[in-house]
């Protein structure tokens, strides 16, 4: 009603240090919403809306939106903002400065007299936790923040400018920028036509993101041409001071506790992926993150020639449990050895079949830990005589080598290696080699938790002329391995040693289920084949996966 007469007209309105809670019950109702309209009151009209005040400020406030459903309590810290409109029925002007957001622009109009519902136009821009950005649409259902209907641009010259927010790690120099359309609610979020650029790395996809639940849930599917790691993993020199001198296994935390930030169901496609000098290339995974636990599905990729699929799960703890299942098919070896590049082998391929499982917060840890297999299958091929020698070291004159023809170029028939892991120490069930003037078996373990060495390497030569070879024990660790004679073994005589080594059959059937195709000369050694075989190249054996089989069986 009019004081002392005449109408009295507020122009302004300012909050300073104001607390203002926003509470939203299990319903999902918010307590700044209407009752509803009540049946008595008159309409409403413009003269009504003419008693708002074309400026409100607010200063040095706190606004806190409280979540009954989950007890969460999202607080925004407010330096100032001023909202300004010309009259109830054109849009306000805010200009906001927070602890990490400020903004401009328009908004509105707010009201609209005789019209409880409206769209509501935005077109806003500023910065947020060092993004600048830009945000253009309109929302259908303002007082409950639905209908959102935005087209959002967000830019920043220098990524790890977002250390604060995301984190430390972020390579330095490289700008960012995001496009993207939003629609749903303010719990339920579609992401359409996404398209994020990082320095050289381009993503495009669609996401949905559940905002209401007790931990955010992203789902959608992203695509990738290509993906350029080297700039997020840093110095190789940095990284590799992490590893304790004389260690292989690195020991730094693994960020096990980003694991419980959200919840992610996502499908990513990438054309390639390079890692240094090494290229995955047209890959696809699937990745399950829920309360902690993760589950990566690599659906298909190749890497040095190898088709590649596996997975990866993480069981949340104290220790969080670690189990990984890789195969590799058709491995160029020639390529694993391009840094030594005198060895230059040539037609050589591999399969590889690793299916650890551990415990622990770094690799170390997980490997001192694990148990499970590590399996390893070569075929047949060549390498450069010198570069060979060169690369087995002194062990080779030792052994007499697989090298002692003397010519330029040397045939290596096969290798093939079963590791039963149990408790982080690795037991060799199968290890052989076959060369063309000899034959290596080998028997022994791997400590993986203290990295120490026990094989015993025991050479077969092909010819008489080579049989001055004596076995050899590999002991140090797998950092710096020592090689010696072992005593025992130069009383020994040699000759016929594959004959009188019982491989497991079990092992064999695995490692025949492991090769890629066609017989493998090391399988039909180990399975006891003919001494015309043993004695020959050993390259086109008959006996096929069946024949391995039986042969295993009948061992």
């Amino acid at each position: 009603m009019p004081l002392l007469g005449g109408t009295v007209r507020i122009v302004e309105i300012s909050l300073d240090g104001v607390n203002l809670l926003l509470e939203r019950d299990t319903a999902g109702s918010g307590n700044w919403q209407s009752a509803g309209p009540d049946e008595r009151a008159p309409p409403t009209s413009a003269g009504d809306t003419a008693r708002l005040p074309p400026k409100v400020v607010m200063i040095d406030s706190v606004i806190a939106l409280r979540n009954q459903r989950d007890g969460r309590v999202r607080t925004l810290a407010v330096k100032r903002l001023d909202a300004t409109t010309a009259s109830p029925g054109d849009p306000v002007a805010p200009a906001f400065d927070g602890s990490a957001i400020s903004a401009t622009g328009t908004i509105g109009p707010l009201l609209r007299p005789g019209e409880p519902v409206w769209l509501l136009s935005v077109a806003v821009a500023g910065s947020a936790f060092g993004l600048a950005f830009e945000v253009a649409g309109q929302i259908a259902e303002p007082a409950v923040g639905a209908g959102l209907d935005l087209k959002i641009i967000a830019a920043r010259p220098d990524v790890a400018t977002l250390d604060p927010l995301v984190g430390e790690g972020l390579p330095r120099g490289m700008p960012v920028q995001i496009v993207t359309r939003v629609n749903g609610t303010m719990q339920a979020l579609d992401v359409t036509g996404l398209n994020l650029t990082l320095g050289s790395i381009a993503v495009t996809g669609n996401l949905s993101a559940a905002l209401d639940a007790p931990r955010p849930r992203l789902a959608g599917a992203l695509q990738a041409a290509t993906i350029d790691l080297a700039p997020f993993l840093g110095d190789a020199e940095a990284a590799a001071s992490v590893t304790p001198p004389g260690r292989v296994f690195p020991g730094d935390p693994l960020p096990f506790e980003g694991l419980r930030v959200l919840d992610v169901a996502l499908n990513i496609q990438v054309g390639s992926v390079a890692v240094g000098r090494r290229t995955l290339r047209d890959a696809a995974a699937e990745i399950a993150l829920s309360d902690g636990a993760l589950q990566v599905r690599l659906l298909r990729g190749t890497l040095l020639g190898a088709g590649l699929d596996g997975a990866l799960t993480v069981v949340p703890g104290q220790a969080p449990g670690v189990h990984l299942v890789a195969m590799a098919r058709g491995l160029d070896v020639a390529q694993v050895l391009a840094e030594s590049g005198d060895v230059a082998p040539v037609g050589v391929r591999a399969d590889i079949e690793l299916d650890p499982a551990g415990s622990g917060t770094s690799i170390a840890a997980v490997l001192a830990t694990s148990s499970g297999t590590a399996r390893f299958l070569m075929g047949p091929g060549r390498a450069r005589t010198q570069g060979l020698e060169t690369l087995v070291g002194g062990v080779g004159a030792l052994l007499g080598t697989l090298t002692s023809g003397g010519g330029e170029w040397t045939r290596v028939n096969c290798a093939a290696s079963d590791f039963a892991i149990r408790d982080g120490v690795a037991e060799s069930q199968v290890l052989l080699v076959d060369g063309q003037y000899s034959t290596l078996v080998g028997e022994g373990q791997v400590d993986l938790a203290s990295e120490a060495l026990d094989l015993r390497l025991t050479p077969n030569a092909k010819q008489v002329t080579l049989n001055v070879a004596v076995p050899v024990r590999v002991q140090g660790t797998l950092a710096t391995p020592a090689f010696q004679p072992d005593e025992l073994g130069v009383v020994r005589k040699l000759g016929g040693i594959v004959g009188v080594v019982l491989f497991p059959p079990a092992a064999l059937l695995w490692l025949g289920e492991l090769g890629s195709g066609g017989d493998n000369a090391c399988l039909e050694l180990a399975a006891g084949g003919s001494a015309a075989r043993r004695a020959g190249s050993g390259c086109h054996g008959s006996g096929g996966r069946r024949g391995r089989r039986r042969q295993a069986r009948r061992a």
